[in-house]
């Protein structure tokens, strides 16, 4: 069973540079669900360098944990 997700949870999507975290670029801000969906929205090129800063959690979410949210059923639909 999968655990519960704050989607509406305050988020950003960040782009590292390298392997070095703290020299990253803010790509958006805004709630987990719309950091994940523009996540997969990122050139294919890039998306292993993403990750999400979610204050719910208190931790860096990497693209392989991006793309098993996305996944989830629960994951919300936008129109």
């Amino acid at each position: 069973m999968q655990s519960d997700v704050n989607w509406r949870a305050p988020a950003r999507l960040c782009r590292r540079h390298g392997f070095v975290a703290y020299r990253a670029t803010e790509i958006g801000r805004g709630d987990l669900a719309e950091m994940v969906a523009l996540a997969l929205r990122q050139p294919e090129d890039q998306q292993a360098e993403l990750y999400v800063s979610c204050e719910a959690v208190r931790r860096k979410l990497p693209w392989p944990r991006i793309r098993e949210l996305a996944a989830r059923a629960d994951f919300p639909t936008f129109i």
